[in-house]
């Protein structure tokens, strides 16, 4: 549990956003940026797949039920459940990427400041109290 106030918390979720703070850490992914160009291809994609799938239930509807075509049915149907997996697969690897970039990036941020810490004179840490 937090040892944190009420009123130290309030203040935290009053602090106005900090678009230099945001932007320097939006540079920490720039190490990873194919990845995070990955994550953003597998969106789109899952996106396309999202929006061919009524295309395919029309065809299952005309091709198939409307022409009583049992085989175009069979198809139609693997077609949509591969599609289904595939994206159930992907949404999964992306989940997963995203993590791995996130985990990454805190290892990046806290390897960048132990490294400041330990390059501060001891005359910082006679100056400034613990926490402070």
């Amino acid at each position: 549990m937090s040892n944190d106030t009420y009123e130290e918390l309030e203040e935290a979720e009053q602090r106005p956003f900090n678009k230099q703070y945001f932007l320097r850490m939006l540079g920490y992914l720039g190490r990873y940026r194919r990845e995070v160009a990955l994550i953003g291809l597998a969106i789109i994609a899952g996106s396309g797949v999202a929006l061919f799938e009524p295309y395919l239930l029309g065809r299952v509807v005309d091709d198939g039920i409307v022409a009583k075509d049992i085989t175009a049915v069979k198809r139609l149907a693997l077609i949509i459940m591969g599609l289904h997996l595939l994206s159930w697969a992907g949404g999964r690897g992306r989940v997963w990427l995203s993590a791995v970039i996130g985990q990454n990036v805190l290892f990046d941020l806290r390897n960048d400041l132990f490294s400041h810490i330990q390059r501060l004179s001891l005359r910082f840490y006679d100056k400034h109290p613990v926490g402070r």
